[in-house]
């Protein structure tokens, strides 16, 4: 019962330890066992992630290894937000060995207070714990908290068996969760596979050529090896070539631009496949407290979807003047200026609300006659070529800013329509999968 909830600090229930000062000689881009836990390894709202690892190949002390299921807070953000400040991730039971490093804090729990560390885990992700952090945070471009702040934030207490309930219904929801982003994960990496095969590494156009007897650019003569080592046989071309093969190619010509294409694609740029616009100046005084909600680059996160909970409302009076700024389920919007210039997400649709574009955030729009799906283009900015030129335009000017017309001159491999349209039908299931399972997320988030 809620009447038996004590109000508790937080300092009562466990002590925050600061990470070590691991060396910077010791850091490497090659992959080893040993990962430093970074600020970056904590989600916007919290939780754990690794989307851009640190790896560590020098002395470790024994204090500062971590332990899957332990609870760890990042005391430092660097987002003008202070997205993840404080807020609180749980350890992973994978095949990686996890290092307490500076910057964030590992709860080491009370014996005497006994407490349940997920459900603790939850309430340092809370509205109001935020709040508490954000508000008493020091810094100005970089904000930090310390121990000391965790340790005095308070709020009701339920008796132990109640906190184990609750973790358990949360934790549930949160399984579920992760299953639904591991699926995307593999969703995407298929669509992926299939974008690099058709249209980076040219495999129907290498299979056409060796089975015409074409000639193959000296580019791609290891790449036509494996074709042959993997087709064995002829009749593994054949069978290809009923379904998708006749579309592609069957020889190679040289452009100055892209090199060795397909003959008969073009060294093209992304206005080939999409038309780019940025969105709607609003002023600072139209936004309210409740009305049409707005998408704005800090929407954007880093694992290429758009946080829908953590939004700014305009009038609907005002929405209805600004039509063409009105965004889809599935809309593929980039930031344009700032440190997370290039950045991109896909729109889904959050119990049926509709949402305007902000400034400085692009929207792509299929171009009809090529296709009206986005997802080729959606694949095209996945390449690290492509995400790079983007970025590299950008970081041109004073203030990393890039234009609608800047994005729309990146410079791609532009084939076919048909091509396009065939890759677009085939991984439409794919992605449309990926918006319902993360329209499943933010219902089962709530």
């Amino acid at each position: 019962m809620a009447s038996e909830w004590v109000e508790t600090e937080f300092g009562e229930l466990f002590n925050v330890k600061h990470g070590f000062a691991f060396k910077g000689e010791f850091f490497s881009d090659e992959p080893t066992e040993n990962l430093l836990l970074t600020p970056g390894n904590f989600s916007i709202s919290g939780g754990f992630q690794n989307t851009k690892s640190k790896y560590y190949n020098g002395p470790i002390p024994d204090d500062y290894v971590l332990n899957p299921g332990q609870i760890v807070v990042t005391m430092t953000d660097l987002s003008k937000q202070s997205d993840t400040l404080g807020f609180a991730a749980i350890i992973p039971d994978d095949d990686k060995i996890w290092l307490h490093n500076q910057r964030t804090g590992l709860l080491e729990f009370s014996e005497e207070k006994p407490s349940d560390p997920r459900f603790i885990s939850y309430l340092l992700r809370s509205y109001e714990y935020r709040s508490w952090i954000v508000g008493s945070a020091t810094g100005t471009t970089v904000k930090h908290t310390s121990p000391k702040r965790i340790h005095s934030f308070s709020c009701p207490l339920p008796p132990l068996q109640e906190q184990k309930a609750i973790s358990h219904i949360l934790g549930s929801l949160d399984d579920k969760i992760e299953l639904n982003r591991q699926m995307n994960e593999t969703l995407e990496s298929m669509a992926q596979a299939l974008f690099k095969s058709w249209f980076v590494d040219f495999d129907p156009v290498i299979d056409n050529a060796l089975a015409a007897g074409n000639p193959i650019p000296d580019v791609f003569a290891k790449r036509a090896e494996q074709r042959k080592a993997q087709a064995g046989t002829r009749g593994a071309i054949k069978e290809s070539e009923n379904s998708h093969q006749s579309l592609f190619p069957s020889e190679f010509e040289f452009t100055e631009e892209m090199g060795w294409i397909p003959k008969g694609w073009k060294a093209g740029t992304l206005r080939d496949i999409s038309f780019v616009k940025g969105g709607y100046a609003f002023k600072g005084k139209d936004f309210i407290s409740e009305g049409v909600p707005v998408i704005k680059i800090k929407n954007i996160k880093s694992d290429r979807t758009v946080n829908l909970t953590d939004v700014q409302y305009i009038p609907e009076d005002i929405s209805k003047k600004v039509s063409d700024f009105w965004l889809s389920r599935g809309d593929l919007i980039m930031a344009m200026t700032g440190a997370t210039v290039g950045k991109f997400g896909l729109l889904v649709n959050d119990h049926n609300k509709t949402f305007l574009l902000n400034q400085r955030v692009a929207k792509f729009h299929p171009i009809e006659n090529v296709s009206d799906k986005i997802w080729f283009a959606y694949c095209n900015l996945c390449k690290e070529s492509t995400f790079n030129s983007i970025v590299n335009v950008a970081e041109g000017s004073a203030q990393p800013n890039i234009s609608a017309d800047g994005i729309m001159d990146t410079r791609i491999v532009k084939p076919d329509n048909n091509s396009i349209k065939l890759f677009n039908t085939t991984v439409d299931g794919h992605f449309e999968r990926i918006l319902q399972n993360n329209e499943s997320a933010y219902s089962l988030a709530g």
